[in-house]
């Protein structure tokens, strides 16, 4: 019997020194166990083509940010959209799975190296999931909404047991792709037939109604394990989810009739919000319980590659030329200096930051900052907001975004790096007569999480290290760990009209 080990604030009240017969693992793999860096494409009204990852992507979920002007235009298109997280068409090319595998890994070159180069691949709940295969791997369990088959997930992870990274893999039927068009069948074999409701419209609509009927059906199989009290741990890193579960559970809980109690854990590992835990059990009279808990999520590890780039960056402001030497000069062959006057398109940030990347030349960094505020809609500020600074006070009260992005051009491809700050907009802007260079929208924003009230500008003005509230020095992380926001062709022309023209 393995005695409760969790977070003690964690369990619900009323319930002490409980001791458990099974512990059940539920897995979402993705950005939970393993960061994966398998694209999503995006489209554009002209039909062009974007690779995101699914960070992009979770922005694009979140209803706040929906209307944030910086997404205008792009579009997901299902299947279209998720065409590598499904069986690659070209069976003779190999699985983009196991490729996505090797590439987080650093494994994905011409070398004969065994053993992962890069240590960024492991998600916040890897060593929980190593751990729990360590003990009881009949007990662990994989629910994703990728489209691959059970049997190409499988063989990835037993590419991962190869290389000596997993004690084992979970079974073959442990492993739940509800996105998998052989879904359904499935199902219908392992439960009760026709229990899957048949709904109208695409299918990735329902991809959430699936996972939701699939953990009810578990549940109450768990619920019938006659040697003891049962604990349920399910952990996903998309808060979306989470809710949805966290609603869910509660009322399966309620209709179960199970042998012995059961408890069930739903751990957030996502950033945003802060990671939780919840508690439920089946117990009557007893409450849930809603903790947040501290997760190691993984370290920046800068890529190998950039050790041989020398880059060059498209600044005149001393200040950020400084800031962008010292944090990129280490990793690079050298980092200098250029100047290209690049006019810049009155578009989406997406656009602007193309545009330049694309103007200035190959391996030139070019960056651009960006104001959003969702309640401004069309008429947020977005890329041009140093235009529109005086009008900022209209917006006071409102939450806003400042987003920095970094691009660079090698060929014909741009990578974009972004960061991004949540705050809020303040009446009267404070502290830039402080700062030592022009501080553009910096005085009138407070960061989420400065609890003095403090505005950026104030926060830099007073020597602190602000590095939690700098959109570009997050940016910088990304483009040190070559975690790309977005991949796109370049931009050579631009037939609109320009900033201020």
């Amino acid at each position: 019997m393995a005695k409760y080990l969790d977070p003690p604030a964690a369990r619900a009240d009323g319930l002490e020194a409980v001791e458990y017969a099974r512990t059940v693992h539920l897995f979402d793999f993705d950005d939970n166990v393993f960061h994966m860096p398998t694209p999503i494409l995006l489209f554009n009204d002209e039909g062009e083509t974007f690779r995101v990852s699914t960070g992009a992507y979770a922005v694009l979920k979140v209803p706040e940010n929906r209307g944030l002007r910086q997404l205008h235009g792009y579009h997901v298109r299902f299947p279209d959209s998720l065409l590598e997280f499904a069986e690659n068409p070209h069976h003779d090319a190999g699985s983009f799975y196991l490729r996505d595998l090797k590439k987080a890994l650093g494994l994905d070159g011409d070398g004969a190296a065994t053993e992962p180069t890069r240590s960024d691949w492991q998600g916040p709940l890897w060593d929980q999931f190593v751990d729990a295969l360590a003990r009881d791997p009949d007990n662990v369990w994989i629910i994703t909404a990728r489209l691959h088959a059970p049997e190409t997930i499988h063989a990835g992870l037993q590419y991962l047991v190869g290389l000596g990274l997993l004690p084992v893999a979970p079974a073959l039927d442990r492993i739940w792709p509800v996105a998998n068009d052989g879904f359904r069948a499935r199902f219908d074999q392992e439960f009760v037939p026709e229990t899957l409701p048949h709904l109208p419209g695409e299918p990735h609509m329902h991809w959430s109604t699936f996972k939701a009927v699939l953990m009810r059906h578990l549940l109450d199989r768990f619920a019938h394990f006659p040697e003891g009290r049962t604990l349920c741990k399910y952990s996903d890193d998309d808060a979306k989810n989470v809710e949805a579960t966290c609603q869910l559970v509660p009322t399966v809980l309620a209709d179960l009739e199970p042998v012995h109690p059961i408890d069930f854990q739903v751990y957030s590992t996502a950033q945003v919000p802060l990671p939780s835990v919840t508690f439920f059990t089946s117990e009557p009279g007893i409450e849930s319980t809603r903790v947040p808990f501290a997760l190691n999520f993984a370290a920046d590890t800068p890529s190998a590659k950039w050790a041989t780039i020398d880059l060059r960056l498209n600044t005149s402001n001393a200040l950020k030329l400084h800031e962008l030497t010292t944090l990129l000069a280490p990793y690079f062959a050298s980092v200098t200096a250029t100047l290209h006057d690049v006019p810049e398109p009155a578009a989406d940030p997406i656009t602007v930051i193309r545009y330049k990347a694309s103007a200035a030349g190959d391996g030139v960094l070019c960056d651009d900052t960006s104001l959003e505020i969702p309640a401004a809609g069309a008429d947020s500020p977005s890329a041009n907001v140093k235009w529109v600074l005086d009008t900022l006070s209209e917006h006071a009260g409102e939450r806003a975004m400042f987003v920095s992005m970094l691009g660079v051009r090698f060929g014909d491809t741009v990578a974009i790096y972004r960061g991004e700050v949540w705050g809020k907009i303040v009446a009267d802007p404070r502290g830039g007569d402080r700062m030592p260079f022009k501080p553009g929208f910096l005085p009138w924003l407070v960061p989420d999480g400065e609890e003095s009230g403090r505005t950026l500008a104030e926060i830099i003005a007073d020597g602190d290290n602000y590095d939690a509230y700098n959109a570009r020095h997050m940016a910088v992380q990304d483009l040190l760990r070559d975690k790309p926001y977005m991949t796109c062709a370049v931009l050579e022309q631009w037939t609109g009209p320009f900033q201020q023209e």
